[in-house]
């Protein structure tokens, strides 16, 4: 390998990473390096370090300005190695957007009050596994409640459609439960148990978790023994104090629990059409499809 010393050296350094340079000087005094040894010809051999604090002090054979080069080459080798770590490591904490969406229906039994005003909701979510809380509060004002009643029969439904969209790192996540302030239903602070639970991955900017329906019927004023009485005429089997959320303005009974990917497209007067908006917008932003699953 012939050439200009400090243009060859820079070439061998920079296509063989870790690997050994040697050195020699021929019979009329002129050095030479390559990165293998000469066939008949004694030679030094020289280390490149990785990192500036690791590189020799003093090279045999080397000019002060080509170590200084070895060294400046071997630091911006570091350098790169711990912005991409850095990078690499803001990639998998950096929070991802999650979006889905709620369906309280509530079933009202004769005699039980219906609601008509807002509640204060507060999802409280836990990391998995760990044990601290994050606690997101859902907008109130984009929703109110939306009822009707039947005529037929002595029962009326209130229906709230609520969206959330909210930031997460990547990992396994608990949604524990809805936290309810809501002075019609009781006067004080309860909540109704969730326990779905979801990913957000690492590969997405953002990621649908579904649309959950929550099923409830609300029971007349009362003792929990009446409440009970009123539930078992309507044909309602409390088989679990789980079930039965006792206020003695009316309890909430949970009938049923589901959760869907891609929610149907609903017609225009439908009451849970806005809870396809979620939906939408993750497709249109091209998040990740994965149902929570309780």
């Amino acid at each position: 390998m012939k050439g200009s010393p400090l243009l060859l050296l820079t070439l061998i350094v920079c296509s063989t990473a870790l690997a050994a340079i040697y050195t020699w000087v021929d019979e009329q005094g002129k050095t030479h390096y390559s990165d293998s040894p000469p066939a008949r010809q004694p030679a030094q051999q020289i280390t490149v370090q990785p990192t500036p604090q690791a590189a020799p002090t003093a090279t045999p054979g080397l000019r002060p300005g080509e170590r200084q080069l070895l060294e400046d080459m071997s630091q911006q080798t570091q350098q790169r190695a711990q912005q991409e770590a850095e990078q690499q490591l803001g990639q998998e904490t950096r929070p991802r957007q999650v979006l889905g969406s709620m369906v309280l229906d509530f079933h009202i039994l004769a005699g039980a009050e219906l609601p008509s005003s807002a509640m204060n909701l507060t999802l409280v979510i836990t990391p998995l596994p760990g044990d601290s809380r994050i606690r997101y509060t859902i907008n109130n004002e984009q929703w109110a409640w939306s009822e009707w009643r039947n005529k037929s029969v002595p029962q009326a439904r209130a229906l709230a459609t609520l969206n959330f969209s909210t930031s997460l790192a990547p990992g396994v996540y608990q949604l524990d439960d809805i936290e309810v302030v809501a002075a019609e239903l009781s006067q004080h602070p309860f909540q109704l148990p969730v326990g779905a639970v979801f990913t957000v991955p690492d590969d997405h900017d953002c990621v649908y978790i579904g649309r959950s329906f929550f099923n409830y019927v609300r029971l007349p004023p009362g003792s929990r023994t009446q409440q009970k009485m009123a539930a078992a005429e309507a044909g309602i089997h409390l088989n679990s104090t789980l079930d039965h959320l006792y206020f003695k303005q009316g309890g909430l009974v949970l009938l049923s629990r589901d959760i869907d990917i891609a929610p149907r497209e609903n017609g225009p007067r439908s009451l849970i059409k806005k809870s396809r908006e979620p939906y939408l917008q993750a497709r249109k932003m091209g998040c990740a499809m994965q149902a929570a699953r309780f």
